[in-house]
This record gives C-alpha cells, sequence and structure tokens, in this order.
C-alpha cells in the first residue's frame, strides 16, 4: 500500500566585489545574478544584518510554496502546489506586491530555475516540465511519470532529477541538450532531489556534475537541497527527525555545526560574501554568520518551509501547510527592514 503522502514528506524535509562591502555588484547582463540591476544602472545589495523576521504573505494560492526564482530582484517568480502532486501554482513577486497566475497548473511544481531573463524552466509532478522563453510557455514533460523536485539551467545544458519516494525509493536523472531531454540515470537507489550547478543530492545519494560525466560520492544521508558560495565551498542539508548540514571539503560531504537547530532542514541560500540562511520543518527559519546560528525564536510562523531565496536585500522563505492532506496554501517569511504585509491578488 503507497504510504500517505505527508509521511513521506517527515522523511524527505527541496559581477566584481563592492570595493567597501565586499559583496557583489550587479552589471548590466542578462544573466541571472542575486545582484541583478535596475532601470537606473548596478544596483549594490546588502542583507542588513539587523533585520527582523515576518510574515509577508499568508495564505497565498492554493498550495505551498515550494521554490523561488528571479533574473531581477524586480520580479521573482515562486512554484508549488498541492504536495500531493495533482495542482500547481505560480506566483508573481514585485516589490509590495504578489499575485498569483489565475490559470490552474495540473501538476504540483516542485522546482524552478532560468539560464537568463526572460527564460526559465520550472519541474514537478508527474514527470512535468514548463518551459518559460520570454513569456512563450510551452510544456516539455519528461517520458516518465516520477516527480521531478530539482531543476538548474544554463544556456546550453539544462538538468533534472527526481523519483519516486514512495514505493521503490529509487531515483532518476535527466538532461536537456540541443532542445532534447535524455535520460541520463535510472534506477538510482534513493531519490535525488536538488541540483544546482555541478552538484547533485538526494537521499543517499550524490553526484558531482564534470562536463557530461556524472560522478557517483558515496554519503549516507538525507540530503533535500544544496547550493554554495562557489563550486568549491558547496553546503547542503536535511535530516530525519534532526536538522542535518553538511559541507564539502577534502573530497567528501562532512557534518557541519547545526547548534540550536532542531527540525529536519529543506532549504538553503548563500552566495559569495553572503551569510548561510536555511528553512526547515515547525516554522524554522536561521542563519549562520560564521560563528553561529541565529533563528527566529519563537518562529514567526509554524508551517513548514521548503526553500530559502536571497533578493536583493532582502531573505524569502517560502512553504506553507506542507503535511496537510488537502487545503493547501502557501506561506511566505521575510528577513530584513520591516514592510508591510501583503495580501494576493489574481494576475492580470
Amino acid at each position: 500500500m503507497r504510504p500517505p503522502f505527508w509521511s513521506v514528506l517527515v522523511l524527505v524535509a527541496c559581477g566584481g566585489p563592492d570595493p567597501d562591502t565586499g559583496r557583489e555588484t550587479a552589471t548590466d547582463s542578462d544573466s541571472p545574478t542575486y545582484f541583478p540591476t535596475t532601470d537606473t544602472g548596478p544596483r549594490t545589495c546588502e542583507i542588513p544584518d539587523d533585520g527582523e523576521w515576518r510574515i509577508l504573505a499568508d495564505p497565498v494560492g492554493d498550495g505551498v510554496l515550494f521554490s523561488a526564482w528571479g533574473a531581477t530582484w524586480q520580479e521573482v517568480l515562486m512554484v508549488g502546489g498541492a504536495p500531493g502532486g495533482e495542482s500547481g501554482v505560480i506566483l508573481h513577486y514585485t516589490p509590495g506586491e504578489i499575485c498569483v497566475e489565475a490559470d490552474s497548473i495540473d501538476a504540483a511544481l516542485w522546482w524552478i530555475h532560468g539560464p537568463r531573463k526572460g527564460e526559465w524552466y520550472a519541474v514537478g509532478a508527474h514527470g512535468i516540465v514548463l518551459h518559460d522563453v520570454d513569456g512563450e510557455r510551452t510544456r516539455e514533460d519528461i517520458g516518465s511519470d516520477i516527480t521531478l523536485y530539482g531543476v538548474w539551467a544554463t544556456d546550453d545544458v539544462v538538468w533534472a532529477v527526481g523519483g519516486d519516494p514512495f514505493t521503490d525509493n529509487s531515483g532518476e536523472i535527466w538532461k536537456r541538450s540541443g532542445g532534447v531531454w535524455t535520460r541520463e540515470q535510472d534506477d538510482i537507489d534513493g531519490v535525488p532531489y536538488k541540483v544546482w550547478e555541478g552538484w547533485i543530492v538526494g537521499d543517499k545519494v550524490a553526484y558531482r556534475i564534470e562536463g557530461d560525466t556524472l560522478v557517483p560520492i558515496v554519503q549516507p544521508d538525507r540530503l533535500l537541497t544544496v547550493r554554495g558560495r562557489n563550486g568549491d565551498e558547496v553546503y547542503a542539508v536535511g535530516g530525519v527527525g534532526n536538522a542535518l548540514m553538511k559541507s564539502w571539503s577534502d573530497d567528501a560531504w562532512t557534518a557541519f555545526d547545526t547548534t540550536g537547530l532542531s527540525p529536519p532542514l529543506s532549504g538553503i541560500w548563500t552566495d559569495a560574501g553572503e551569510d548561510i540562511w536555511v528553512a526547515g520543518l515547525s516554522g524554522l527559519t536561521a542563519r549562520w554568520d560564521g560563528a553561529a546560528w541565529e533563528q527566529a525564536i519563537p518562529p514567526v510562523s509554524l508551517e513548514h518551509f521548503h526553500a530559502a531565496y536571497g533578493n536583493c536585500d532582502e531573505v524569502l522563505f517560502l512553504g506553507g501547510n506542507l503535511l496537510a492532506a488537502n487545503d493547501n496554501y502557501g506561506t511566505i517569511v521575510r528577513y530584513g527592514t520591516p514592510k508591510p504585509r501583503i495580501t494576493p491578488t489574481i494576475c492580470d
């Protein structure tokens, strides 16, 4: 008998430096960057050290929010859906506004990423792949009914990973090259959940992507999300029952200090010169400043968070009532200089 989805989720819980601040400064490029340009030129973004965690919007849409991505800070796309997989949502976040696309998606969307401004891929349940190029959206669903939990896109190649945690806990890795999706690896013993640049992590699974080659790396834990400050300073989070974080060093994944963090972790965000931000179950939102963890105590929301996303001078934490069997909704918590709570609308 297939276990209820919530029980699986319990196990699963997806330019140059500024001379004054040491932080990256935007350049006039269409390439996605955490420090994007404004209409009047480069913008130096700095997340405040004395910011506050506050709810930005709740409830949002008809599904849990799983991922965010934007080529510029002026518009961030957020995706999600019902955890069971039968419906999805797409949100647009601009300064002071959130709107929900009126047309429903027929599968939950678990991750989104794009290679440049004006192009992105979103993946999810039943092998769904949405590809949007300058507003023209097409379906490129893969030939598999697995759930794709992660995607990473460049101008030349797109990687998507996922599997089936319900039955045999097996996984697959897919690659898009020359406009064609091909299965690079299947029957993986464990589900790969996320891909970031040259890294893939999952349930007792890890790979390093070297050119067109997938190099397996032995690791015995459930890792849900991966991100780094650069290709050699990489971090991954996950856990079963308790928070788990690992860092890549000396050609192996090693344990990272999680003192003070309790529930399993689901999301992580960092970037060159930035702190490490994590999200997890039971409202966990926290950052590592290089010496210790700082977190919202008590949590500003008790909903479960799946992703953290840095957006110029703020960090967004995305989630919702992740373990509910139905009537799902999204929750967004924001760290930064306090701003008014947003009431979502329907996109024009």
